[in-house]
């Protein structure tokens, strides 16, 4: 989970342990690959509005390096106009799921993306 706000990382934390999943939490960037550097995701939910990096740039960045290419990545973002869920896809990212989040609707993306390991 790439996230700054920690409301937003809580609720996530709870709901997806709660489901089965480990979950590793990475407020920016940085700490982000910090952790891929200890070990690989089955996939990354990732917010877009990040300080420094934003998670578009950062899912791009993921896409262009071979370790990290196949990772699925799942954008969550209140980017929800016309066009956004395009613009997340186009940058790399497996899906898109809009803020608030549908935590039913997450849980049926991240069965999908994933065989109940690390998130």
């Amino acid at each position: 989970l790439v996230e700054d706000n920690l409301h937003n990382a809580r609720l996530l934390i709870t709901y997806l342990c709660k489901l089965g999943y480990e979950v590793t939490w990475a407020k920016d960037s940085d700490e982000m690959w910090r952790s891929l550097k200890q070990s690989i995701p089955a996939l990354i939910l990732m917010d877009i509005h990040l300080p420094g990096v934003n998670g578009l740039t950062l899912t791009q960045q993921l896409q262009a390096r071979k370790r990290y290419k196949t990772i699925p990545v799942i954008v969550q973002t209140a980017m929800a106009m016309k066009g956004d869920r395009e613009k997340c896809l186009a940058s790399g990212a497996s899906d898109y799921v809009s803020k608030p989040i549908d935590l039913a609707v997450l849980a049926q993306m991240v069965a999908k993306y994933s065989q109940s390991e690390k998130v």
